[in-house]
């Protein structure tokens, strides 16, 4: 099998979320961390860690479950393993477990500590939107009314919304400490170099000085033959030969190992890269849905507010006929504060969108290549919203991915793209987008392995001016984005 469609089927694989780095990120929280100890290495599986930097003090082991840990250690790496681990209790309480030296700049601590700190606070808000969602089931079974089904409905989306901010927080610390994995991958393959050079160097020159005392060996008993030398020295020189070629032996052993090193060394760098690149990729995904998780969760608390709204107008208008003039002020005064709080909802909802909106206007311009799939395209007009976040300037299509370098320029891998739902809220469309459709029927491919539009199961389509990008994972109901003129 190709090394290209190796990569495409990891990358296809990375944008269906399967492969997370570590935790199962959409959870709503994880096992706990063990206690830590003495040991100097942990595994995959482990139940210990050396060394550990923590944002919040771990739960006991007695008390909670399994560990779950990043499976980043490199059995065959020269030095020892390189492992890392991001382990969150129920509490949302954080704990970083790095072997060796985490290889983090101070701004990257920094940021360490603040997604601890996210996490914590946002396992937080889930405990309370998950208390708020069974209080709103409970009074939805006691009074199956259109308001006490919205405010249901509004606290199941407060759940949703704290699901996706807690993930996006785990995913951030995970970023992180993959960044740290592979420097410290980097500073053993140099090691290893080091290593693997003073090694060779040794034995070539082992060899050499064995090689002149076999060649003195050979000479002096030459000698003995002829009658014209020592026989003692010839047999001197001789053992002094076989050690020297034992020597050289041993030092060519020892060079194949330290080769050996650096081609394992080489293999756990590339492992620490792709987890790293694995977990950049969670974390763009992440954050994409944490954006549309609140413009959503805006809406429905808007929509929820309307119904409440309209409930306690045609109560106070039912009462107008039969009530006292104080019961109908205190309807009147009710179905006016639903007003005021579902204009205010509403507003808030509009703001949510208008947010994500004014980010594209105001957005940077460049021409970036794109890699979408197997096809990577040459300079493309976009206006990059985020370091996750891409709008194609000739569709309008917004591609989330991650943006590598390298010295021809920047390409930003794309491994979802936003759409819309039924209702216009923004959603994450949960597969690549037809290359032609994201970037225009005018785009120009330059590297491609497969067919032109990939294997993607979108059906292009403009219907009445309106673009439709994307068929929804679950019913495959066709999903619209309008399309935005070129700037």
């Amino acid at each position: 099998m190709s090394q290209s469609t190796l990569r495409s089927r990891r990358r296809r694989l990375a944008a269906a979320g399967a492969l997370a780095v570590s935790i199962a990120l959409a959870a709503p929280s994880v096992a706990a961390a063990q206690e830590t100890s003495d040991s100097t290495t942990t595994t995959s599986s482990a139940t210990s860690a050396p060394e550990s930097t923590s944002s919040e003090t771990p739960a006991p082991a007695a008390e909670t479950p399994a560990e779950t840990t990043t499976p980043t250690t490199t059995e065959a790496a020269p030095t020892p393993p390189v492992t890392g681990a991001v382990v969150v209790d129920e509490d949302g309480n954080t704990t970083i477990t790095i072997d060796i030296r985490p290889q983090l700049t101070d701004e990257q601590k920094a940021a360490l500590d603040n997604a601890g700190k996210a996490t914590k606070a946002a396992a937080e808000a889930l405990a309370k939107a998950r208390a708020a969602f069974e209080e709103a089931v409970a009074a939805l079974r006691d009074a199956a009314d259109p308001a006490a089904e919205a405010k249901a409905e509004d606290a199941k989306a407060e759940v949703e919304k704290a699901e996706t901010e807690e993930a996006k927080s785990i995913a951030e610390q995970e970023a992180i400490v993959a960044e740290g994995l592979a420097a410290q991958a980097e500073e053993d393959k140099k090691a290893a170099d080091e290593k693997a050079a003073a090694a060779q160097e040794e034995a070539d020159k082992a060899a050499a000085d064995a090689e002149a005392a076999a060649k003195d060996a050979d000479e002096k008993e030459s000698d003995v033959e002829a009658g014209t030398g020592d026989p003692t020295a010839a047999e001197a020189a001789r053992a002094d030969a076989d050690a020297k070629a034992a020597a050289a032996e041993e030092a060519r052993t020892k060079a194949d190992e330290a080769v050996k090193e650096v081609q394992d060394a080489a293999a756990a760098v590339g492992d620490a890269l792709a987890t790293l690149d694995a977990a950049k990729i969670t974390e763009a995904l992440q954050s994409a849905r944490a954006k549309v998780a609140a413009v959503v969760s805006a809406a429905v608390k808007a929509a929820s507010a309307q119904v409440a709204a309209t409930v306690a107008e045609e109560r106070a208008k039912a009462l107008e006929a039969t009530a006292s003039a104080e019961e109908k002020a205190a309807a009147e005064k009710d179905a006016a504060d639903a007003k005021a709080a579902a204009d205010e909802a509403q507003k808030e909802a509009d703001d949510a969108k208008a947010e994500q909106e004014e980010a594209v206007e105001n957005g940077e311009k460049e021409e970036a290549d794109v890699e979408i799939g197997e096809e990577t395209t040459e300079d493309v007009p976009v206006t990059v919203v985020d370091e996750n976040t891409v709008s194609v300037d000739a569709t309008g299509t917004q591609l989330i991915g991650v943006f590598t370098e390298s010295d021809t320029g920047r390409t930003f891998r794309a491994v979802d793209y936003f759409t819309t739902d039924a209702d216009g809220n923004p959603a994450v469309a949960g597969q690549l987008p037809a290359v032609s459709l994201a970037l225009g029927d005018g785009s120009s491919t330059t590297t491609a392995a497969g067919s032109s539009d990939s294997d993607s199961s979108v059906v292009p389509a403009v219907v009445a001016g309106v673009v439709v990008v994307g068929a929804a994972a679950a019913g495959g109901t066709l999903l619209v984005r309008r399309r935005r003129s070129a700037q």
